[in-house]
């Protein structure tokens, strides 16, 4: 009895490794290829599925998914079962629509029925489709700076890209600012600035390259405006003097990005400053003139003049002068002086003649 348990066994064991065997022959290989290392948006790009089975020649079908489910039939796919491939051609890549895991499914079914048997292996491949870089600066236009501030300009990529390499150019292509350095920033591969803005960058523009295996990007221009505190006038000179007035010529300074206005006071005590009443400046090309109005005579006087608009006031600068004395009465004036008093001297005696006459000519009428 237990001999005969003891075949009975190993007859089952044998079928056991027998089956092993056969499906272990008969498990295919599956392998999925693209045929290029490094895929960009909007290139060509071709899927090979390759299927082999041993001691099964050729596979008797060959499917395709993409991201676990069945491609559409938008996709021009061709199947060469004798040669064991299939191939998906792709002329346009985009990574919403063809990005992602592709699967391969190829292998035979022999046999009929329940008796069939099935025979098959899945091969995957990984389309990773770049987009060429993109480079964006937040800040539009203009950028305003105040004279020697470090501030920092990112440029964005919008995506993390491990692959990208940023430069930064000021005004042209072969002038890079230094201090750039690389990171990720709210999730996206970016590059920071770091400027120092002097008034020689003013009005110069700034733009960012951002470049990758698929190409370059570039941002949009912005340009530098650079302000600072004003300049003094970089002249004062005195024009014309009077014994009360004074005439005066100066060449503006630098106006940290913004119109000015000049400030003209006057002192006799370099302590105590009177502003003069409001007068327009006259322009002549690059110099302009003001004058100081109803001074004293023969006096010392102490003029400055500061420039000042939004962004604070100048240093002031200054001015010693002296007023001439005031000018003698003309000849002309003392002449018609005496002319009157001569005039006044004969009617006063033609009018003490005639008193004379009325009186002693009247008594010889009578």
């Amino acid at each position: 009895m237990l001999h005969r348990l003891f075949i009975a066994n190993m007859h089952v064991a044998t079928v056991f490794i027998l089956l092993v065997i056969f499906v272990s022959m008969y498990r295919g290989e599956v392998t999925v290829d693209i045929d290029k290392s490094v895929v960009c948006e909007r290139e060509s790009v071709t899927l090979t599925c390759t299927v082999k089975i041993p001691n099964v020649n050729p596979p008797t079908f060959i499917h395709w998914k993409r991201n676990n489910e069945w491609i559409s039939s938008g996709y021009n796919v061709t199947v060469d079962l004798n040669a064991g491939k299939s191939y998906v051609y792709i002329n346009s890549a985009s990574t919403l629509r063809d990005g992602g895991n592709w699967q391969c499914t190829g292998g035979s079914f022999s046999g009929t029925g329940s008796a069939g048997q099935s025979i098959q292996d899945t091969g995957t491949a990984h389309l990773l489709i770049s987009a060429r870089a993109t480079a964006t600066i937040k800040d539009k236009g203009r950028l305003l700076f105040t004279d020697g501030m470090v501030t920092n300009i990112t440029c964005y990529t919008g995506t993390l890209d491990p692959n990208v390499s940023f430069t930064w150019y000021l005004d042209s292509t072969d002038n890079v600012p230094p201090e750039q350095t690389s990171g990720v920033i709210d999730g996206a591969t970016a590059s920071i600035l770091q400027l120092t803005s002097t008034k020689h960058l003013n009005n110069k523009t700034l733009y960012c390259s951002a470049t990758n295996q698929c190409g370059t990007g570039n941002t949009d221009n912005i340009t530098l405006d650079i302000r600072s505190i004003l300049e003094s006038p970089s002249e004062l000179i005195l024009d014309r003097l009077s014994h009360n007035s004074v005439c005066i010529k100066l060449k503006p300074g630098f106006d940290g990005g913004d119109s000015q206005r000049f400030i003209f006071e006057y002192s006799v005590d370099n302590g105590t400053w009177v502003t003069a009443p409001i007068v327009e400046l006259t322009k002549e090309g690059d110099v302009l003139n003001r004058c100081i109005e109803n001074l004293i005579p023969d006096s010392d006087y102490y003029v400055r003049v500061i420039a000042s608009n939004k962004f604070g006031s100048s240093k002031p600068v200054y001015l010693a002068l002296r007023t001439s004395a005031a000018p003698l009465k003309s000849g002309g004036n003392d002449h018609k002086e005496n002319s009157t008093v001569i005039a006044l001297v004969v009617c006063l005696c033609f009018a003490c003649c005639k008193i004379y006459w009325s009186y002693h000519c009247g008594d010889l009428s009578t």
